[in-house]
């Protein structure tokens, strides 16, 4: 099963006119040139709060990322615009007996572009990515505003786990 096929037992991909446009639909690896997609994207994710690293930062970051066998940052393209995305970063769990786990950061979907299963071809993705990679699971965090994107989340089995916490700190 290619990055491009629904997951099995993935029936997710909804009827009517959101089909035409799934169909139409490339999960594909970020690659360059990609960056100006993805801040716009990162801009709707973090409403208002977004810092951009600049065009050249940005790009030296790509090429980071891009060259790291432990991560993987995908990108959803229709009609060659970027309409998605999310980043797949796997480690080993010093805890499960060293069994890689991934974490996915940065999910989101183009709001013009979210009920059309965007964000079901990005989740089934980064999930075959993590069982490719033999991870014992796939974990994420969610804005607490966000409770549609909560059921979203749910819909691939996850479930609420843990409580999240962040502090930001000082530059």
């Amino acid at each position: 099963m290619g990055l491009l096929e629904p997951a099995r037992g993935h029936s997710r991909i909804r009827r009517g006119p959101a089909l035409a446009r799934v169909e139409g639909l490339r999960i594909r690896r970020a690659r360059l040139g990609d960056e100006p997609g993805l801040e716009d994207l990162y801009r709707q994710l973090h409403e208002g709060d977004y810092k951009s690293p600049g065009a050249a930062n940005m790009r030296r970051a790509m090429r980071a990322v891009m060259r790291r066998p432990d991560q993987v940052l995908l990108v959803a393209v229709e009609d060659g615009k970027i309409v998605g995305t999310n980043h797949v970063v796997i480690f080993k769990h010093l805890a499960r007996a060293l069994r890689p786990a991934a974490i996915v950061e940065n999910m989101v979907v183009d709001s013009r572009s979210r009920g059309a299963g965007v964000g079901d071809r990005l989740m089934e993705a980064a999930l075959e990515i993590a069982r490719r990679r033999g991870c014992y699971k796939l974990a994420l965090t969610s804005n607490r505003k966000r409770p549609g994107a909560h059921r979203f989340y749910e819909k691939f089995g996850m479930s609420r786990s843990h409580h999240g916490y962040t502090l930001y700190l000082p530059k």
